[in-house]
């Protein structure tokens, strides 16, 4: 305790000292004290600016050394009676003024009525007194204002204006000016009010008439828990933004509501101890890390569990253990619910692997150093230029599929370089490339001790072929990937030197977090099918309006419900939404299979007949034409019963 003391003593007395050596700085022309200045200010029918500053604030400490000394702040100030305001030294002014935030520059007549006033600093001398006629202007601009709505109290068009000139000088001012507004007349503030504050306002009014209701109903039911429950629910729904911040005035009453209410025994007890348990350690400043973790363990599925989540990423993030926050990230991108929440979540998820990733990246690329060059002539990588260096091998038929892709870019940019390297032996891989001929239309290469493969794949973890690695004119590795998945958009960027790894990877990271959501909710609507078909409809929706170019994930939807739900759960309307869906982005020979099908389970015969007559005319292969016209004919009989 005397350490303590002895220390706040040693803090209190820098500060004074730190308030003196400032005032110090300030030009001759400045009063130090308020009381002279108003005096100076009467007598010489001058206005006053008052700057309410304080020893701690950096950008007080800025101005007083980079602005105020300025010639033309000097000769512009002449006019005026400057006076610099300590927190410190003149609490009792600050209160009197309504001062939140330092710097604030509070604009008085000459008999010490406020006349305008703005808060924050400026970069040099001409930002400084643009912000004072700015806040002149202002006052002028209000006294205009104030004339309208003494004529007319109630008109909503001039309330906004005012709620909004008073919000660069007083947020909390212009918040109580939109709900006058909002009050008088909900309908027309929500047309003439800017959609983010108009929302903000109804959320906010809407709060206070439930609460007064809610608190009506305690009143009424004082030994019963569930106005508690319910009450502390409207306190919660106030307390968790977007970004997660509280309400610190209404989270606590959310939690004494609920305390209250397990005392009296709800019916619910587990789930209300469940939040109890959760906002408990979400408000203990000192252990809530431990708290929290706890309660993640023992309640993986809660609906709290995302916002745990969240907030030991952002503790992990405060510690820079960057590995342990992104595990936080995904497990609370995983469990929380669609909305901005979860959108935030993915797209910093995103972010962070797509950092990490880059961090990976970039390294010098291993020299070139393989056993026999099969076509084209030996390549010495150099600076100054751009290579593509893709691992294939003979066998593997995706490495096949990809050749006419590198032929074309190799043909596309001459000024990149592309090695196709295989491990396999030159007996192989050299009759495979003369029968290729023209199709393969740069450099190849054997790498039979894989010393390459191991230089390049086992560094980054990879197994698969075919694999492509970019090396960008300063002799980094700059991407990798399959050739047939982001060589032709990322290879010109690097040539022309202008390629955003940390966008490009983000970009790709939410797309693959969308694709496994994707996934997810297809996998889920069978799983959930039988026993719980609300939620397996809410998945299949997901996947309906979430899949914008995925074909392939639609017609699957639309067969598999046609081919393996039971009859008395099937939804055909949902496989006909999915495969006519499906259609629309890729109309090929097995979507109008599919979606033939459907129009038949539907008893839309001759839409069933149509459709597989073209999925028939549009397929060449023998036996798969073959059994799309089996099932054509049993469709056709199926007309004429």
């Amino acid at each position: 305790m005397k350490l303590f003391a002895r220390n706040l003593l040693l803090l209190t007395i820098s500060a004074l000292m730190t308030s003196s050596v400032i005032g110090a700085d300030l030009p001759d022309q400045w009063y130090k004290d308020f009381a002279k200045a108003k005096q100076t200010a009467k007598q010489e029918d001058k206005p006053i600016l008052a700057v309410f500053s304080a020893a701690w604030c950096g950008p007080c400490q800025a101005m007083v050394k980079s602005v105020y000394p300025k010639d033309n702040v000097k000769q512009y100030l002449n006019d005026w009676v400057p006076v610099y305001i300590d927190e410190a030294d003149y609490p009792q002014v600050v209160r009197k003024f309504n001062v939140r935030a330092f710097p604030t520059f509070v604009l008085l007549n000459s008999q010490g009525a406020e006349a305008g006033r703005f808060v924050g600093g400026a970069q040099d001398g001409e930002g400084f007194i643009k912000r004072i006629e700015d806040a002149s202007a202002m006052q002028e601009k209000m006294a205009e204002i104030e004339k309208k709505l003494a004529e007319n109290p109630g008109d909503i068009q001039t309330l906004l204006e005012k709620a909004e000139l008073t919000s660069s000088v007083d947020r909390n001012g212009a918040v109580e000016i939109y709900e006058k507004a909002y009050r008088i007349d909900s309908d027309k503030f929500m047309e003439l009010a800017d959609p983010q504050v108009a929302s903000y306002i109804k959320n906010r009014v809407e709060f206070e008439q439930q609460i007064k209701r809610a608190n009506a109903m305690v009143e009424k039911n004082p030994e019963n828990a569930r106005p508690y429950i319910k009450r502390a629910n409207i306190y919660l729904g106030d307390s968790f933004t977007k970004d997660l911040s509280y309400n610190p005035a209404t989270l606590p009453k959310a939690l004494a509501d609920l305390q209250k209410a397990l005392e009296l025994g709800p019916k619910n007890t587990e789930q209300v101890e469940e939040t109890v348990t959760f906002l408990t350690a979400w408000q203990d400043q000192e252990n809530a890390d431990d708290k929290l973790a706890e309660f993640v363990e023992k309640y993986p599925d809660s609906a709290h569990t995302p916002f745990a989540q969240y907030r030991l990423y952002a503790s992990a993030m405060e510690s820079e253990n960057a590995d342990k926050a992104v595990k936080h990230l995904e497990q609370a991108a995983k469990t929380a619910p669609d909305g901005r929440f979860a959108d935030w979540l993915n797209a910093r998820l995103a972010e962070m692997n797509a950092e990490q990733e880059v961090e990976k990246l970039n390294i010098e690329a291993p020299k070139l150093s393989v056993a026999e060059y099969i076509k084209g002539e030996p390549v010495t990588m150099t600076e100054g230029n751009v290579y593509v260096i893709e691992f294939w091998a003979t066998w593997c038929p995706p490495c096949r599929a990809s050749i006419p892709h590198l032929t074309e870019l190799q043909e596309k940019y001459e000024n990149a370089t592309i090695i196709g390297i295989s491990n396999e032996g030159a007996d192989k891989v050299k009759p495979f490339v003369e029968e290729k001929g023209d199709e393969m239309a740069y450099t190849v290469a054997v790498d039979d001790d894989r010393s390459m493969s191991k230089a390049y794949m086992d560094t980054y973890g990879v197994r698969g072929i075919p694999h492509a690695f970019i090396v960008d004119q300063q002799g980094k590795i700059v991407w990798h990937g399959h050739p047939l998945d982001g060589l032709d958009e990322v290879l010109p960027q690097v040539i022309d030197g202008n390629f955003d790894q940390l966008a490009y990877l983000k970009e790709k990271k939410l797309e693959q977090a969308q694709s496994e959501k994707l996934l997810a909710a297809y996998k889920g609507y069978f799983q959930n099918i039988k026993d719980n078909p609300e939620k397996a409809e809410e998945q299949a929706q997901y996947v309906l309006e979430n899949t914008e170019d995925d074909a392939n994930m639609l017609n699957a939807l639309a067969w598999r419900i046609l081919t393996n739900v039971p009859e008395e759960k099937r939804d055909i309307n949902l496989a006909l939404e999915a495969a006519k869906k499906a259609l629309e982005i890729d109309p090929n020979a097995q979507i109008y299979d599919t979606y033939a099908l459907a129009c038949f389970q539907a008893g839309q015969i001759e839409e069933a007949i149509a459709n597989q007559s073209k999925a028939v005319s549009m397929t060449e292969e023998k036996e798969w034409k073959d059994k799309l016209q089996a099932t054509l004919e049993k469709y056709k009989a199926a007309a004429t019963q």
